[in-house]
C-alpha cells in the first residue's frame, strides 16, 4: 500500500517541475547535448518538453523513440547507451 505522504510528495514534484520555466538554464548549455524522448510518453508530453528543449539548447540533437513510454531509458537502454557513448566520444 502506498502511503499518503509518498503520493503527496510525487504530486508536489510533478507540479513544481511542470510549473518551473527552465528556459534560461537550457540557454546556458554549452556542451554537445543529446535529448532523447519517447513519442508515447503520457507523463511528460514530447511537444512541451523535448521538442521545445531541442530548439532552445544550441546545437542539440533530438532522438525520438517511436512507441517509447515515459520510462524510455529502461525500454530502449541498449540503443540509448550506444547513442550516449557516441555522443560523448
Amino acid at each position: 500500500m502506498t502511503s499518503g505522504a509518498g503520493v503527496l510528495r510525487r504530486m508536489t514534484v510533478r507540479r513544481v517541475f511542470s510549473e518551473t520555466d527552465q528556459t534560461d538554464d537550457l540557454k546556458r548549455f554549452d556542451v554537445p547535448t543529446l535529448i532523447m524522448h519517447g513519442d508515447d510518453d503520457q507523463i511528460v508530453l514530447i511537444g512541451a518538453s523535448a521538442m521545445q528543449s531541442s530548439k532552445i539548447v544550441k546545437g542539440a540533437t533530438l532522438k525520438v523513440y517511436k512507441g517509447a513510454p515515459h520510462v524510455m531509458p529502461s525500454t530502449v537502454k541498449d540503443h540509448a547507451s550506444s547513442l550516449r557513448r557516441r555522443r560523448v566520444a
